[in-house]
């Protein structure tokens, strides 16, 4: 059962689980609050993967109900602040995702920001550290999905998931060449993402900075946009974490 923080920024799955495994999916939400008028966005762009991860909630959901991990779910849309990004970066508040405008990050002042990331970001992170502090998982896994095509982009991506990491190689290489084994899972390296300090959150500062093993699986939209590809894709990341991450659990 999911549980709200108190200030109803995240939903929360076995919240008193102290299994040294914690999940996070930083784009699960697509939800915008009623005081920001939706963006000026339509309701179809707020349907689309600009606005969210699609189908990674119900992987995850799936994957906390077989296992019991701890997992911390976004409530609200990456548009309204994107947390897997720092506050400074400009693809924190978008002004534009994947060529569509969204008016209601346009000409932001300095004060609207700021009041935007202490509403959302700063909170949500707090609460992932919280979480930290409490069950001193062994592993950080951050689980995301990818759009099979950006309209930005001339190709289609080929890959069936990615595993994206940065000082944690060792365990994101034995991740990657278990799932290639895996019903013949195409398997991007880094790709269609990688991990930058400087551009990215969850893993810098809750996995690496804290010298926590940690990890980020995109996997493709289109496999998971139904409940049987999200629970397929849920028990295939359980047995990853059962053959990859038994050295660390």
């Amino acid at each position: 059962m999911a549980h709200t923080t108190g200030n109803n920024i995240a939903y929360i799955e076995n919240l008193i689980s102290t299994k040294p495994l914690l999940v996070t999916v930083e784009h699960a939400g697509n939800e915008i609050p009623n005081d920001l008028g939706a963006l000026g966005l339509s309701h179809e762009d707020r349907l689309r993967h600009i606005s969210y991860d699609i189908g990674i909630k119900g992987v995850a959901i799936h994957l906390s109900s077989l296992t019991s991990y701890r997992c911390i779910f976004s409530r609200y849309s990456r548009l309204v602040v994107d947390l897997n990004r720092p506050q400074d970066s400009p693809e924190c508040i978008r002004k534009e995702s994947d060529g569509t405008k969204i008016p209601g990050n346009i000409g932001l002042t300095h004060k609207e920001r700021a009041k935007r990331l202490s509403d959302y970001h700063t909170p949500f992170h707090e609460l992932v550290a919280d979480t930290i502090d409490d069950i001193k998982p062994k592993v950080l896994l951050s689980l995301h999905s990818f759009t099979p095509k950006l309209n930005e982009e001339n190709r289609t991506r080929p890959w069936h998931c990615g595993v994206l990491y940065d000082n944690s190689v060792s365990l994101g290489m034995r991740c990657i060449e278990f799932l290639q084994k895996e019903d013949a899972i195409v398997v991007g390296d880094n790709e269609p993402y990688r991990i930058e300090k400087d551009g990215d959150y969850t893993i810098p500062n809750h996995g690496d900075n804290r010298d926590i093993p940690a990890i980020l699986i995109e996997i493709r939209q289109d496999l998971i946009q139904e409940k049987a590809g999200q629970e397929k894709w849920a028990k295939i990341m359980i047995s990853m974490i059962e053959n990859c991450f038994k050295d660390y659990l």
